[in-house]
């Protein structure tokens, strides 16, 4: 399922990536555009041509899709996957693609095993490619290699496991369109619904390419937005697993220091849209952080308790890794 808006440079490689693998079984790809206003559709167009039972195009216009920036890609990826009828399903950034030939046929062999039959999706390690620089770097530490990962274990080691490299089983579809879920259908909060449905499998191997090209959801807003966005998945997280908040509010620290050290009345504004409308009894953090200017109200205890409590994450964070390299030594 690749998701685009005008994407007329980086497009044709996707889908070039896609079709190029190895397929271990039947396929189909389904591309959700929003709204391009480029040459997306012609490029789109031109493979369909190519592969005509198995690349379907469905186009969103800009105003039957949401005005709030992140909703529109997760809006994209809902109804691509209501569309999808495949047993193993995956995600693919229309700007970004996958590496090699044998990255589906090797993850798909795996789920099929009964040694990873707890597990729910597989992933694998991804090339971080700057387009600007043309510099590169893979996003996981070398030191980790082919393991499973129970959701415990995926947040207490600080993994990020890129949502273009997950194979994942049609069993998450539930879980991932439910009514409020498919709202925030973006990576953090994908990978975490995966991991409410099993274990993930994960590989060492690079077989995927994420482009930074400064026109994403975090990289094409400022800091303070892409922080709230955050917040919003940690509420949200915290509401569906409260036994797993612990070992996640660690990974959305830095989105909560961002926003006490840079928010500013001038936010306020662009802030306003990620707030109204979500149940404070939900989204109660990004409820008190977009507060915290308002004069009329007291969050100097606020920003205390969540100061005191991203200390503490960091310094147990750092003795795990600690006792990690310590055994591992």
């Amino acid at each position: 399922m690749i998701t685009s808006y005008n994407l007329e440079e980086f497009i044709g490689r996707a889908v070039e990536s896609v079709v190029n693998q190895e397929m271990p079984c039947r396929w189909e790809l389904l591309i959700g555009d929003d709204g391009s206003t480029d040459n997306t559709i012609g490029i789109v167009n031109s493979w369909i041509e190519k592969y005509p039972d198995n690349i379907k195009l469905y186009q969103w216009s800009r105003e039957e899709t949401h005005t709030m920036n992140g909703s529109r890609s997760a809006a994209n990826r809902a109804r691509l996957l209501e569309k999808a009828i495949g047993d193993y399903l995956i995600y693919l950034d229309g700007d970004d693609c996958w590496l090699g030939t044998k990255k589906l046929k090797l993850q798909f062999e795996l789920l099929e095993s009964t040694e990873y039959s707890s597990c729910s999706c597989c992933g694998h390690n991804i090339l971080k490619y700057v387009i600007d620089n043309k510099t590169g770097s893979n996003m996981v530490d070398s030191c980790y290699q082919q393991r499973i990962f129970t959701k415990r274990e995926y947040y207490r080691h600080g993994m990020y496991i890129h949502t273009n490299t997950l194979l994942f089983r049609s069993s998450c579809k539930t879980i991932m369109l439910d009514l409020l879920n498919r709202e925030f259908l973006n990576d953090l909060f994908i990978t975490f619904l995966m991991l409410q449905c099993g274990s993930m499998l994960y590989l060492p191997e690079t077989y995927a390419q994420y482009n930074i090209t400064g026109s994403g959801l975090w990289t094409g807003n400022n800091k303070v937005f892409g922080s709230f966005r955050n917040i919003q998945l940690y509420d949200l997280e915290r509401y569906i697993d409260p036994q797993l908040e612990p070992f996640i509010f660690r990974g959305f620290c830095t989105n909560m220091e961002v926003i006490l050290r840079e928010y500013s009345k001038n936010d306020i504004i662009m802030i306003r849209p990620l707030v109204e409308g979500l149940d404070p009894n939900i989204f109660e953090y990004t409820h008190r952080f977009f507060e915290i200017l308002d004069p009329t109200t007291d969050e100097a205890q606020f920003k205390k308790r969540v100061r005191c409590r991203i200390f503490w994450a960091k310094v147990n964070y750092r003795l795990f890794i600690l006792k990690q390299n310590l055994h591992l030594a």
